[in-house]
């Protein structure tokens, strides 16, 4: 805090005398992370409104999942810090879709193309897919990628999965569809 006074120049014994007092506050802050890791971004220094409150707008932690919280100090004598409460670090729900797969029906040994989608309000997850059959078969591909192509090896209806794994910021979701595969025509080569 800084503090100005102004005092008159020269004063007589039972005048008057007032002293202006004007008061800066410059609220620095800094964080304390109870988890493992942990930065904080945006504006990190405000100083104080007429009201003597500083408004922080564009704070961010970023960070393994966990509780962290952040404190504010003055840098002034005086004044005690003030710690947040409990900010929980958690990572974005991610949605995953399979959106084709094609063709269906397909025919034992012939590839099928699956297409999918993962996204999420919090941004774009990264990361991969793994499309997985009842019947055991499977193939993967990076969210980026969007498809990847897969080969039954006998006749049947299949469930088939898209498993997103997750990464440091997303979590993991999956998503099913049905598919059908027919045997290949009599006198085909197998």
């Amino acid at each position: 805090m800084h503090k100005s006074r102004q005092y008159p120049r020269a004063a007589k014994v039972g005048m008057v005398i007032i002293v202006a007092f004007t008061f800066f506050l410059y609220v620095h802050m800094m964080y304390h992370a109870r988890a493992s890791g942990g930065t904080l971004s945006g504006t990190l220094t405000e100083t104080t409104g007429g009201d003597g409150k500083a408004k922080f707008t564009d704070l961010s932690i970023a960070g393994a999942p966990g509780s962290y919280t952040i404190q504010f100090s003055a840098d002034a004598d005086g004044f005690a810090p003030v710690t947040s409460e409990a900010i929980d670090l958690r990572l974005a729900s991610s949605s995953t879709a399979i959106t084709s797969d094609d063709p269906d029906p397909s025919t034992v040994g012939q590839a099928v193309t699956v297409e999918f989608r993962v996204t999420s309000d919090a941004g774009t997850p990264t990361g991969t897919v793994t499309i997985t059959s009842d019947g055991g078969e499977s193939c993967s591909a990076s969210v980026a990628d969007g498809s990847c192509a897969i080969t039954f090896t006998s006749p049947g209806d299949r469930t088939l999965t898209a498993s997103y794994g997750g990464d440091g910021t997303f979590e993991p979701s999956d998503d099913t569809e049905s598919h059908r595969v027919d045997a290949p025509p009599v006198g085909s080569p197998t």
